[in-house]
């Protein structure tokens, strides 16, 4: 794992501690009849856990994400033949199980490069 997961997992685990500490605060407070202010305060540590792991699951979720998208692009960027990377004329969909490089090369150049690359500028 990424030191940026272990960071979530810290960041999560923090805020159940804290909330168990808040929820320890605001029930002894309710026992010994302290009043609203520790009960105040035990409310407020817990909102604060759930703020944390709020946080850390949304980090979470996010890095997961980013690391899916660049793995499927990854995929994606492998299965293009290397003559077609960045070539202007790639088309690459399946139709009916066939893939279509592009219209010059249906089924794609035999060597590394291509005589038509035409560069895809942005």
């Amino acid at each position: 794992m990424s030191k940026i997961k272990y960071l979530n997992i810290f960041v999560a685990t923090s805020g159940a501690v804290v909330i168990v500490i808040g929820g320890i605060i605001g029930v002894q407070g309710a026992i010994a009849g302290s009043g609203a202010k520790s009960w105040f305060s035990g409310l407020s540590l817990m909102l604060g856990g759930i703020g944390l792991q709020a946080i850390a699951l949304d980090r979470l979720l996010k890095n997961q994400t980013e690391e899916e998208i660049n793995r499927t692009l990854n995929q994606r960027l492998k299965a293009i033949p290397k003559a077609c990377r960045c070539c202007r004329n790639f088309h690459g969909i399946e139709y009916g199980g066939v893939k279509l490089v592009c219209a010059i090369y249906p089924y794609g150049v035999d060597g590394t490069t291509c005589p038509d690359y035409e560069n895809l500028s942005i």
